[in-house]
């Protein structure tokens, strides 16, 4: 009587499954293309795969959760059915499964949009073998009917493993192996992919690296190539040994240029390669020298000018890294001209590192080079590193800030007429921000120079900093130093 009663509920379910097929297959069709945009909108590789219940697999389901003893009708079974339907989020990486599970929170509103809900809640789930799962109910209304179905989300290494388990575990069960070994067995090959997944990640790490970060890489091999080239030559004319990588890295830039594409970078690696190696070695005389050297200023451009005067008076001081910059520039160059000459061809390099923030300039950007040019000079005067100069150190917030501010500038209705007018607010606005952004302090020396002229400085463009900028300038100006005719012109309150 109940093995009747038993059969006659499954060949009631199988035949309700069945009359069901066309639309389980629309509704898992919908399904499967909503998670495929939404997860393939930030992930890479992704693929979601479904299916519809196998008739074959009913049966045993009945019997081993007793549904033929809870259920009335196989109809109301067959509703129920958590997994009528089975969708599987295929990812690259473990870690993704989570980020995944994140972003199907994040977008619910647009699952709703199709009728889908899915219970993101206490994920991941313990499964018997101990091991977590990101498995989750799901309910999509299609044609006036809610059918449920079960989300799993597994990294490639995790839908390997189980589809492993499942089938020498599931379909052999005769399989002549004791439990605790073949759990011990299965948890070893987990194990190793899950360090596979690890290599895999580290792999994706390296090959999707940031752009920039390539080039800083490709950056820092020019550098390196330069280094074992001169160090020893530099060591035996300084009679010590000093750490010039700052100098490398100026000089690696000065090269290379701006340019971030690696292809690029690697063809000017080649040409400073074989500079360097058809150059003539380091003279000792040459560098005890070079502070007697005169700059004849009639050989300097007028916007080469105020550095490449920096360059000499640092020389002139007797700066070891200036010095050997400016030997290994010209041995580089195999450049046979005087030394003013060099110089402005090194301030020239230098002006081609940050001039590109003038692209952001909707109006002529002949407008505002002069502008820049001050502030750069005066601000690499005031910090006095040579690191100033390198995409691997300053250079970067340099730009970043100048671009800001000169967006900012332009907004406020740029009009040249009042270029002359307002020269010495935008210096100051531009030099201001510039050391804010640096972390620097503000310099007396420009400060001094600028002075006579804050109670005549016309901000016509209502030139203003940020909250946090006007912190910083309430106590970063030094005591002897009377700021009040620069606040009058910015309009910044004095802290309450």
């Amino acid at each position: 009587m109940k093995k009747q009663g038993l059969d006659g509920f499954v060949e009631k379910a199988i035949e309700e499954l069945n009359d069901r097929e066309e639309e389980y297959k629309k509704a898992r069709d919908v399904i499967k293309k909503e998670l495929l945009e939404i997860c393939s909108s930030e992930f890479e590789g992704i693929e979601v795969i479904g299916r519809i219940k196998r008739v074959d697999h009913l049966r045993e389901k009945v019997i081993r959760k007793n549904y033929h003893i809870k259920y009335e009708n196989a109809a109301s079974f067959i509703d129920d059915l958590p997994d009528g339907i089975g969708i599987r989020i295929i990812c690259a990486f473990n870690d993704d499964e989570q980020k995944i599970v994140q972003l199907l929170q994040n977008r619910v509103d647009d699952l709703q949009k199709n009728n889908i809900e899915i219970d993101t809640s206490n994920q991941p789930q313990l499964q018997k073998n101990g091991l977590p799962i990101y498995r989750m109910d799901g309910r999509i209304n299609s044609d006036g009917r809610t059918i449920r179905f079960e989300l799993q989300v597994k990294s490639q290494v995790h839908n390997l493993w189980g589809e492993m388990e499942h089938t020498l575990f599931y379909k052999n069960y005769d399989y002549i192996i004791s439990s605790d070994i073949f759990s011990s067995f299965m948890l070893n090959i987990y194990d190793e992919l899950a360090i596979l997944d690890g290599e895999f990640m580290t792999l994706k790490r390296h090959l999707i690296k940031d752009i920039g970060d390539r080039a800083l890489e490709l950056r820092d091999i020019a550098a390196r190539i330069i280094s074992e080239k001169y160090e020893s030559q530099i060591g035996t004319i300084t009679n010590c040994s000093i750490d010039l990588r700052e100098v490398y890295a100026v000089l690696a830039d000065l090269f290379i240029g701006q340019s971030s594409d690696y292809r690029i970078i690697l063809d000017r690696i080649q040409d400073l390669t074989k500079a360097i190696n058809d150059s003539q070695a380091l003279d000792n005389s040459e560098y005890n020298e070079l502070e007697k050297k005169r700059v004849s200023v009639t050989h300097l451009s007028p916007r080469t000018k105020n550095l490449a005067q920096l360059i000499d008076e640092n020389i002139k001081k007797g700066d070891v890294f200036w010095k050997i910059l400016f030997l290994l520039f010209d041995r580089i160059c195999k450049d046979e001209s005087e030394y003013s000459r060099v110089l402005d061809k090194m301030a020239y390099k230098f002006i081609q590192m940050y001039e590109d923030v003038l692209d952001s300039i909707i109006s002529d950007p002949e407008d505002m080079e002069t502008y820049v040019d001050d502030v750069v000079y005066w601000t690499a005067k005031d910090i006095n590193k040579i690191s100033f100069f390198s995409l691997r150190y300053y250079l970067p917030e340099v730009k970043k800030c100048l671009n800001n501010k000169l967006c900012i500038i332009e907004a406020k209705c740029f009009d040249e007429s009042l270029i002359e007018k307002n020269r010495d607010v935008i210096t100051v606005y531009l030099y201001i921000s510039l050391m804010i952004s640096l972390k620097e302090p503000f310099s007396m020396n420009f400060l001094i120079k600028k002075y006579n002229g804050f109670l005549g400085m016309a901000n016509d463009y209502d030139l203003r900093f940020t909250s946090d900028e006007i912190k910083i300038i309430n106590t970063g100006f030094p005591e002897e130093f009377d700021s009040t005719a620069f606040k009058a012109c910015f309009n910044i309150e004095e802290e309450q």
